[in-house]
């Protein structure tokens, strides 16, 4: 086993794992180095390697810089490398911010609705059935219709685990979705099993070098049968066909203001009006709310909580222009709130890491 995954061993959940063997590899690319195995049995200078790092990751943001050099940091530390903690604290200093860089943001339900109008049935149900259940597309992408009880009120999906994906429980969960979703899936299954057929018949002619790329199956039991980048060139072409200023893009990062998981923002702002926080993040599938929710009620009670808030989500059965200004007001005055706490809550969630990593730190000099 090499040190990469000697280090990462130490952490439980998979997608921990890869994250720091990720961010390590990039460590060593920077460096140029390719037999990683030799690097601690030469005589190199680690504090210009660290130094070198940093300088290969400007421009990134300031969250991604922190956080990729405290792992390169605990893991140096695990292979018994003593950097002086001055050139951490003044790496620190250097990067400038907490924040994500790009900046984005929710539409409104109006503005939702201008941009679900250009889709087809399949759009309009994917990203519909997104924004009034909080799924991540990735989850969205998993589901078959077994998953879904539409005869229940509200309609409740269960949310898989795959083997490709992962999450901190490594559990299931639960969600619901709107009437208004679920009668534009209802439209988009007529539409399924024929669309399904032509792709499998397209996939067939894509080829490099004279063989197949990739074959889809007729067997696909998925609702939507694609993948992540798929759905998510879907919902960049309905950005584009908006027009502005919906396909606007951030200045410094180049991605969309209005991205693909704005939906989840939208779904989340929404919610909270009206419910908990607690409950509208368990809903989401925020790992940090899902015990205690599921712990404290019923899936009965859930779902009543979700009807109280789901009036707020549609997008097509809007009642009235006097509900949305309404709606719209009370989103802004809820953004003034919540603004002054976000700089916060992103510096708290980085002390977070530092901690576990350095609690980390602690057990590997025990051992």
């Amino acid at each position: 086993m090499n040190k990469i995954e000697e280090f990462v061993m130490d952490y439980p959940v998979k997608r921990t794992q890869d994250n720091y063997r990720s961010q390590l590899n990039n460590y060593f690319k920077s460096l140029k180095i390719k037999d990683t195995d030799k690097y601690f049995d030469s005589d190199r200078d680690y504090k210009a390697d660290v130094e070198t790092y940093w300088h290969s990751m400007n421009g990134k943001p300031p969250l991604t810089i922190k956080t990729s050099m405290s792992i390169v940091k605990s893991f140096l530390e695990f292979n018994e490398i003593d950097i002086p903690n001055k050139t951490w604290k003044s790496l620190r200093r250097k990067t400038k911010g907490n924040r994500a860089r790009t900046m984005d943001k929710a539409p409104t339900n109006s503005e939702l609705k201008k941009i679900l109008q250009h889709g087809s049935v399949l759009e309009k149900s994917m990203f519909l059935m997104s924004s009034s259940s909080g799924m991540r597309i990735n989850e969205i992408m998993h589901l078959t219709i077994d998953d879904i009880d539409l005869d229940s009120n509200p309609v409740r999906v269960n949310v898989p685990v795959s083997q490709d994906q992962d999450t901190k429980t490594g559990n299931p969960r639960f969600c619901f979705m709107s009437k208004e979703a679920k009668d534009v899936l209802n439209e988009w299954l007529k539409e399924r099993d024929e669309y399904l057929r032509v792709a499998v018949e397209k996939s067939k002619n894509k080829k490099y070098k004279g063989k197949p790329i990739f074959v889809k199956t007729i067997e696909d039991q998925r609702i939507f049968p694609m993948g992540y980048h798929n759905a998510r060139k879907k919902w960049v072409r309905l950005l584009n066909k908006s027009g502005k200023p919906f396909n606007q893009k951030d200045k410094s990062t180049g991605r969309y203001v209005y991205h693909i998981h704005v939906l989840r923002k939208f779904f989340l702002s929404r919610m909270k009006l009206v419910v908990p926080e607690t409950i509208a993040e368990a809903l989401a599938g925020h790992e940090a709310y899902l015990a205690e929710a599921y712990r404290r009620y019923t899936p009965e009670e859930l779902g009543a909580f979700y009807k109280k808030g789901v009036r707020n989500l549609l997008v097509f059965e809007t009642t009235s222009d006097e509900n949305i200004k309404r709606l719209d007001g009370e989103l802004k005055e809820k953004d003034t709130e919540i603004s002054d706490l976000r700089e916060e809550m992103k510096e708290r969630k980085m002390e977070i890491l530092e901690l576990r990593l350095t609690l980390q730190e602690l057990k590997n000099k025990k051992k």
